[in-house]
């Protein structure tokens, strides 16, 4: 995904609402900035829970590629499991 943005008087930059939800960066978290060579480069600081943000017992589900906390699996566990 690839969109346009100008950069502010004071040197900010808003990162559009579809691409934070797609990278699963939310509101307060936590960012390093690095330059690599001609681009600028944003990564998660730590690694934190897709769905709530939490930096707290998080797992990396490699097959998804996502970062979440149990609370949440376990919330969508217990939503998901069937009684037959």
């Amino acid at each position: 995904m690839e969109k346009s943005k100008k950069i502010q008087k004071n040197g900010s930059i808003s990162i559009p609402k579809d691409m934070r939800f797609e990278t699963g960066f939310h509101s307060g978290t936590a960012v390093d900035i690095r330059s690599d060579g001609e681009k600028i480069v944003i990564t998660p600081h730590a690694a934190a829970c897709r769905f709530c943000a939490s930096i707290e017992d998080i797992v990396f589900v490699d097959d998804c590629k996502l970062h979440i906390c149990k609370s949440c699996a376990n919330k969508i566990i217990k939503a998901v499991k069937t009684d037959d």
